[in-house]
């Protein structure tokens, strides 16, 4: 299963970030144990979420914007995409070590936000995934749902809507700026290869990473004191949420879903980018 090795990196990830601030150890003894039982407990907490799955509604959804299983197809049984979408703690980890102590705060309090409001989310919208869900129809026989209504899934872990994955990878590439431009490439090549990977492995639908973008926005919004954009992305997150709950968004025509879809990735990245640019570092 996916968590265990994303276990095992975010321990490494942990490891470095602390390696990284030893001079001021006083300061971050604490940090390893709390990072540790924050990733070792996660999984449990998700399973308290609610057991009904609204996955066959997600599907729906996807199948409205024009997407089903298609990079699970193309990319079946890739090892590289597997092992990109478990090697986010350790590029975290890394983009942490080359900035500098003002951004690395900012960098950090940015992907705890994320991740701790990340289950409320998961609660209005429970579903697991369709790798946990569909199973061996994943991806070669996306299944034909007539009707989608949610299900009892007992025991699943209920984290897709938004993209936590996939908000974490916006946020290294965004607080990735101070860095060298090599770097900054790289962050960016990383956030492609995310949204990549989590489609081809299964682990999310398209409107998930939909959802994630205006997410992860907010939270870097919120970090920044941006607090008109925050409230803008944060009400844009929650409207997906509802309506995906409510299943308007498996009934609305493409030709509505597609652009929404659109405007909900773009408009948050073009605001953002609209934002100052951090000064430079040494790397």
């Amino acid at each position: 299963m996916y968590f265990s090795a994303f276990t095992y990196f975010a321990l490494i990830g942990a490891a470095l970030m602390i390696v990284g601030d030893a001079y001021r150890w006083h300061r971050f003894c604490w940090a390893a144990p709390l990072l540790v039982s924050f990733v070792l407990l996660s999984q449990p907490v998700l399973r308290l979420l609610p057991s009904v799955s609204y996955d066959k509604v997600l599907l729906t959804a996807d199948y409205r914007l024009g997407y089903d299983f298609g990079l699970g197809r193309a990319l079946d049984g890739s090892l590289a995409i597997r092992l990109l979408y478990a090697m986010l703690p350790v590029a975290v980890a890394i983009v942490y070590l080359l900035l500098d102590s003002d951004h690395r705060k900012r960098f950090g309090f940015a992907m705890l936000l994320a991740g701790v409001v990340a289950p409320l989310l998961y609660a209005i919208c429970p579903a697991a995934g369709p790798l946990y869900v569909f199973g061996d129809a994943f991806p070669f026989h996306p299944p034909a749902l007539k009707v989608a209504l949610p299900f009892d899934a007992p025991g699943l872990t209920m984290n897709a809507v938004p993209s936590g994955h996939l908000a974490w990878a916006l946020l290294l590439w965004w607080n990735s700026r101070p860095c060298q431009s090599g770097v900054r490439i790289a962050a960016g090549l990383f956030f492609v290869g995310t949204a990549v990977a989590t489609l081809a492995t299964g682990e999310h639908y398209l409107v998930d990473l939909v959802v994630a973008i205006p997410y992860a926005v907010a939270a870097d919004s919120v970090i920044g004191r941006r607090w008109i954009l925050a409230g803008a992305c944060a009400a844009v997150v929650l409207s997906w949420s509802i309506a995906l709950r409510s299943g308007y968004m498996s009934v609305a025509p493409s030709l509505v879903a597609v652009p929404l879809a659109v405007a909900t990735v773009l408009v948050p990245l073009i605001l953002l980018a609209r934002t100052p640019r951090a000064p430079r570092v040494a790397a």
